[in-house]
């Protein structure tokens, strides 16, 4: 005879087994390419003087791994490039970039207000930090401190510019952090 509490253990066991079986399967594996993402052109820029439209000299320091744009801004008002003071990007630890704009006709922006901020769109999560602009470096570079990326993934990156004359903008630099 079975009694109602030998019945219970049944599909207990059975969902027990069932638990333990999915803990011990591999992970699922990721549908992202990495050398693709690492080679991106958001992480690998295309920033010479011919291709971009950015001078030559203003471009030179805004080149290597932790670089990128230039990007228009929404309204194509303004052109921004980004690099990152660590190379490459780093995963939870606060950092600096500088970014540098110019109006659509190619020269340097001086004197702008900026605010800039970071979210991952997938995730619906900003930056656990506040990036603050702290130096107009000249020639359309600013200093921006407090950079800092909690996890891998697609990140937008948005600028909000505002020019001395009035005109202003919003840029997004896209990238991935593999």
């Amino acid at each position: 005879m079975s009694s109602p509490l030998r019945r219970a253990w049944i599909p207990a066991l059975l969902l027990g087994g069932l638990l333990l079986a999915a803990c011990r399967a591999p992970a699922p594996t990721s549908t992202v390419d990495p050398v693709a993402a690492a080679t991106s052109a958001m992480t690998t820029p295309q920033l010479s003087g011919a291709q971009s439209g950015f001078p030559a000299a203003t471009t030179a320091p805004l080149a290597g791994p932790a670089a990128g744009g230039p990007v228009d801004s929404s309204r194509q008002v303004f052109r921004v490039a980004f690099r990152s003071a660590a190379a490459p990007i780093p995963i939870n630890r606060i950092h600096e970039w500088t970014l540098h704009l110019e109006t659509a006709d190619g020269r340097p922006l001086e004197g702008a207000t900026l605010k800039v901020s970071g979210s991952m769109p997938a995730h619906r999560h900003g930056m656990p930090t506040e990036p603050k602009v702290t130096a107009d470096l000249g020639g359309g570079d600013y200093r921006v401190e407090g950079m800092k990326f909690q996890m891998r993934g697609d990140w937008e990156i948005t600028v909000d510019i505002a020019a001395p004359d009035g005109q202003s903008d919003i840029a997004t630099l896209k990238l991935v952090l593999p």
